[in-house]
């Protein structure tokens, strides 16, 4: 959810993650180790970023979505102080990590990903809950997935607790479908 409009673009990363990968880990480059750039061989790296019209989106994650036993899919709403390419490694490292078969989707709104923008991003989180709703809308409707698993960090958590009450208080969706929040 980056664009400058305010509507949501949606799409697909591809993230690389190393043999050597260490749970609850994000291998990135390191200066004390005299890394100056990234190596998939020992790095997490963001590969492509590839945006979707929304029918082949929808498309694209509802076979992913009908491949798992489960029929499910989790969606990781990032914290303050956080780049869309940290969003997008993270979601990738919690389903690795979690061995989820399920579709890992991640919803990035727009934080200035800067530790003394916390103002800034507070407002975004505020303006963007509205969108979050209608995203996990169309998720339940058009995805496939019988669970949908919510996870939240930081500054995220509000937004997706006012996508959630925005969601109950209209009757926009079926709630039950959404299996856990965390």
């Amino acid at each position: 959810d980056r664009s400058s409009d305010g509507s949501v673009t949606l799409g697909t990363v591809e993230v690389s993650i190393p043999p050597q990968h260490r749970t609850g880990q994000i291998e990135r480059p390191s200066l004390i180790s005299l890394e100056f750039s990234a190596d998939p061989e020992r790095h997490m790296i963001l590969k492509s970023i590839n945006p979707l019209a929304s029918k082949t989106f929808f498309q694209q994650l509802n076979s992913r979505v009908d491949e798992s036993r489960e029929k499910d899919l989790f969606v990781f709403v990032h914290g303050y102080n956080v780049s869309f390419e940290d969003a997008a490694l993270r979601t990738a490292q919690l389903a690795y990590d979690l061995e989820f078969k399920g579709a890992p989707v991640f919803f990035s709104w727009p934080s200035e990903a800067k530790l003394w923008r916390y103002n800034v991003d507070e407002g975004n989180v505020e303006w963007r809950f509205r969108h979050l709703a209608k995203f996990l809308q169309e998720l339940a409707k058009n995805s496939g997935a019988q669970k949908i698993h919510l996870i939240a960090h930081s500054m995220g958590s509000r937004a997706l607790t006012n996508a959630l009450a925005l969601l109950v208080e209209t009757k926009a969706i079926e709630i039950p479908r959404f299996q856990q929040v965390i």
